[in-house]
């Protein structure tokens, strides 16, 4: 064993396992152990194959076990240093900083094997150093992970919430006619008030444009929780989250909400009126497909359809540099993409024969900034600082493509439909910022709660009867009344309330704040 791990280069295989197993972990608050299966299934082919090429070229276990780690560490190091050189205050332009650093990178790998070659005589002890570290990183890695699952109940189970209460629906209330049924949600659109306070921007045209086409506009609504999944998890199953118990008995954080964005209770109750249900995603990777979904339309269109974990890991190895015909990477190319698709995916199902459901999540305007306020394509260069002007700019192309898709719901329709226009949470705080991230409200001014929470909200129903409706109505009310007015429930309203948290911690710890609006 002691020959076999002096002769044996066994460095290459801890360093190939250890920036996924060191991402998985960074980011175990937000992802499962099996996210880590296909990026770590990547990297180490892509560490045999360097290998074997080095022994092809060295006949050299320790020179190819030496070239290889080497080469790990330009892969998994060229996305960092791509994000932390185009943000100097350089005299170059993104594309030139890109061909610099990639001519720096294939510097450093020449210069190394002639080096490695030079002192090719030194690379037995080399290896037996590199063997030590590696095992150490390994071993650390090993007891994080073991930690990571015992703390986080990584593996969930996805079973139904559903199915562990009573059916909220009265089903012998089905009405003769069933109408389609469309749930747009556009991430971080702001209320008007937020925009014409702190944005110095009045959104009354687009507004008034709505209500022209037989909307109400619910001027004062806010979001119930602003954080996209708790939000359309709530909204979905028609209660604040904090009521629902989990479906595993040892779920204490965040991922308790997984099986409620997967089976969400109006999907249950709207299947048992025949209701076929279209799943229009994102790139976000809990609102990307749905199981119980008739039909999901997925809006990326990488090859293979990537995970947000996946993704994210790749776009800081040198993966990062191959086309975007192959692997959306690029953070603007696959939101510019996301977003486009998820409308023409709306524009297709309208077709379909009905009932019908359609859940649509569009990451509109949520940043990155893609589209100009004409809806042309926007390259902000990296280093440049989001501006409330780089918002407002992708909320007016996001006015166009609502209008445009209501018009073809409303055109292209026997039998008027429900139409609910809504955001999960308000924009990231870019006139009042806040201390740390946009979701630690421990010291937050009321300006900027009122940024982060006010929401865009509109109702457009067949009959046009709103006497229901009113002006401070939020997401977790939606469903309660469409199903009260439209298909003969008695469901009591909820207080409309707004939960915060102190910081990260507390937000994945499920604990919460209420505030008053």
């Amino acid at each position: 064993m002691k020959k076999l791990f002096q002769s044996m280069p066994l460095h290459p295989i801890i360093l190939f396992t250890f920036p996924v197993v060191s991402f998985y972990l960074t980011n175990v608050k937000e992802a499962y152990v099996y996210d880590i299966f296909l990026p770590l299934g990547v990297s180490l082919m892509v560490g045999l194959i360097l290998f074997l090429l080095f022994i092809v070229f060295y006949h050299k276990l320790h020179i190819a076990g030496f070239l290889t780690s080497v080469s790990g560490v330009l892969f998994f190091s060229y996305g960092h240093i791509v994000d932390l050189v185009t943000q100097l205050p350089l005299f170059f332009d993104h594309q030139q900083l890109l061909t610099i650093t990639q001519l720096v990178f294939a510097f450093i790998f020449l210069f190394t094997i002639i080096v490695t070659w030079q002192n090719r005589t030194t690379m037995i002890s080399v290896t037996k150093f590199l063997n030590i570290i590696g095992c150490a990183l390994g071993l650390m890695l090993i007891t994080q992970l073991l930690i990571a699952q015992l703390n986080h109940q990584v593996m969930l189970t996805m079973e139904s919430t559903n199915n562990a209460k009573a059916d909220m629906l009265n089903s012998s209330s089905r009405p003769a006619t069933l109408p389609d049924i469309y749930y747009l949600i556009f991430d971080r659109y702001a209320g008007n008030k937020t925009l014409k306070d702190y944005y110095s921007y009045n959104n009354s045209s687009f507004l008034d444009q709505l209500s022209q086409r037989g909307f109400y506009v619910a001027s004062d609504s806010h979001t119930n929780y602003p954080l996209t999944a708790y939000s359309i998890a709530s909204s979905l199953n028609m209660d604040y989250l904090q009521n629902i118990p989990p479906s595993n008995d040892s779920q204490t954080d965040w991922r308790r909400v997984i099986p409620l964005l997967q089976h969400p209770r109006i999907i249950n109750d709207l299947k048992q009126l025949g209701y076929a249900y279209y799943h229009i995603g994102s790139w976000y990777e809990y609102t990307k497909s749905s199981p119980d979904a008739t039909i999901n339309y997925f809006t990326t269109s990488a090859k293979p359809p990537l995970n947000d974990f996946t993704v994210r890991f790749f776009s800081t190895t040198l993966i990062r540099s191959l086309s975007n015909a192959y692997f959306q990477l690029d953070a603007e190319t696959l939101h510019r993409t996301s977003i486009s698709n998820g409308f023409l995916h709306a524009q297709e199902v309208i077709h379909s024969s009905g009932p019908k459901f359609v859940f649509a999540h569009i990451l509109m305007p949520h940043q990155p900034y893609v589209f100009t306020k004409e809806c042309n394509e926007k390259h902000p260069p990296i280093e440049s600082e989001v501006t409330v002007i780089d918002y407002t700019d992708q909320l007016q192309c996001a006015n166009i493509k609502i209008l445009n898709l209501i018009d073809q719901i409303l055109g292209n329709t026997s039998n008027p439909p429900i139409i609910i226009v809504q955001a999960d949470e308000g924009p990231e705080t870019i006139a009042n910022p806040m201390k740390g991230t946009y979701y630690e409200f421990k010291n937050a001014t009321s300006e900027a709660i009122n940024e982060r929470t006010r929401i865009l909200n509109a109702y457009y129903f067949p009959n046009k009867d709103y006497s229901t409706l009113y002006q401070d109505i939020t997401p977790i009310n939606t469903f309660r009344l469409v199903l009260n007015q439209y298909f003969n429930q008695e469901l009591p309203l909820l207080p409309d309330k707004t939960y915060l948290f102190e910081d990260s911690e507390k937000m994945h710890q499920f604990e919460f704040i209420e505030v008053n609006q």
